[in-house]
C-alpha cells in the first residue's frame, strides 16, 4: 500500500510517498499558502509523481492521499472546521473538494498537523509505544496534540487537544489573529517573532535589526554572542514555551511530552527550562519525560501516512 502524503507548514510543504511501513521517498516545495489549496496541490501532483518515479512505481500508484494541515479537522469525517491565521483559507471550500475527486489519484485523507506529528513520533518515534503523550511543536505557530490510554484526544468536532497555543497565558496580552487574547502564539511564534522583537526599538545595535526575515535560528545565535535584544526575546519565548508545556501537563497528565518543530534544532536549550518549569511550577510529583522529537520534518509525513491507512473514510465530501 503507497500512500502519498504531505505536511503543509506555513514556511514549507513537505511532501513524501509511504509504503511497507516506512518513508520511501520525500522531499519540500515553499508554502505560499496565500495562494491558496488548488495552487499548491498543483505544485504538489508534480512533486509527487517525481518521488514516485523515483520508488519505481507505476503513475498514479496510491491507495490513499494523506494531507495534515494547520487547521481544526475532524480526521473521522474530513469535515475541515477553521485554519489559522487563512493559511490556506480555501481548504474546505467546494472548490476545493471538487479539485481533490477530479484530480488526485485516490482519496484524500485530511488531519491536523500538530495530531499527524504526534502519531508519527508515537508510531515510529520519541514516544513509540506510549499512550499517554502530549506533542507541542514549535514553529509558524504552536501546535499541540494528545493522546490518551493510547487513543488521540479529539473531542466532538476534532478540536480536543490541538490549541495549547491558543491558551491564554497574557490575560493583557495582545489580541491573536485567531480572536483569542494572549495566547501563546502571540509571545512566541515564528510569526510573532518580527513584531516582538520589533519591540525592542532601545537595542538600535542588535543585530537583529540588520536580518531582512527574522527567524530563530537568527535570534538563538545573536543570543549567544551577548546581543541583548535577542536574549531578551530568547527568555520570553522560553517563558512561554514552559508555561504553555505545563498547561498541557495539568491538562492532560502525560507520561511524555515531544517537543517537535523547526524551533526544536535548539532542544538542548529549551528542553532544560521545560523541565525545570515544569518540576517547579505543576502538580506533578512524578516525573515527566520532556524529549526531542526524533522524526524531524518526517513526523507530520509519516503520522498523516498511518492515520490514512487506518481510518475507514479517507474522502471528504
Amino acid at each position: 500500500m503507497a500512500v502519498w502524503t504531505c505536511d503543509m507548514g506555513g514556511t514549507t510543504i513537505k511532501l513524501g510517498v509511504f509504503a511497507s511501513g516506512k518513508l520511501v521517498a520525500a522531499s519540500e516545495i515553499p508554502a505560499d499558502p496565500q495562494s491558496g489549496l488548488i495552487c499548491a496541490f498543483e505544485r504538489m501532483m508534480v512533486v509527487w509523481r517525481q518521488l514516485n518515479r523515483q520508488t519505481g512505481r507505476r503513475p498514479g500508484a496510491a491507495t490513499a492521499i494523506a494531507i495534515a494541515i494547520p487547521a481544526i479537522v475532524d480526521h473521522r469525517t474530513g469535515q475541515i472546521y477553521a485554519t489559522y491565521r487563512k493559511k490556506f483559507g480555501d481548504a474546505n471550500s467546494p472548490a476545493v473538494k471538487r479539485w481533490c475527486v477530479r484530480n488526485l489519484p485516490a482519496p484524500a485523507f485530511w488531519c491536523n498537523d500538530a495530531r499527524a506529528a504526534l502519531v508519527g513520533e508515537i508510531a515510529w518515534g520519541a514516544a513509540r509505544g506510549a499512550k499517554n503523550v502530549c506533542m507541542m511543536t514549535l514553529g509558524t505557530g504552536i501546535g499541540t496534540a494528545v493522546s490518551l490510554d493510547g487513543k488521540l484526544v479529539t473531542g466532538a468536532h476534532g478540536m480536543a487537544g490541538n490549541l495549547g497555543g491558543h491558551c491564554t497565558i497574557d490575560v493583557n496580552g495582545e489580541l491573536c489573529p485567531c480572536g483569542n487574547i494572549g495566547c501563546a502564539e502571540t509571545l512566541a511564534s515564528s510569526a510573532a517573532l518580527a513584531r516582538v522583537a520589533g519591540r525592542g526599538r532601545r537595542h538600535p545595535k542588535s543585530i537583529l535589526f540588520s536580518e531582512t526575515t527574522i527567524g530563530y535560528e537568527a535570534v538563538f545565535q545573536a543570543a549567544s554572542c551577548d546581543d541583548a535584544l535577542a536574549g531578551r526575546v530568547i527568555e520570553s519565548a522560553l517563558r512561554t514555551w514552559a508555561v504553555t508545556a505545563v498547561n498541557l501537563v495539568h491538562l492532560f497528565d502525560p507520561e511524555i511530552l515531544v517537543i517537535g518543530g523547526a524551533i526544536s534544532r535548539q532542544s538542548a536549550k529549551i528542553i532544560p527550562v521545560i523541565r525545570k518549569q515544569i518540576k517547579d511550577h505543576s502538580w506533578a510529583r512524578w516525573p515527566v519525560s520532556v524529549r526531542r522529537a526524533q522524526l524531524g520534518n518526517t513526523a507530520g509525513l509519516i503520522g498523516a501516512a498511518t492515520l490514512a491507512i487506518h481510518s475507514r473514510n479517507r474522502r471528504i465530501r
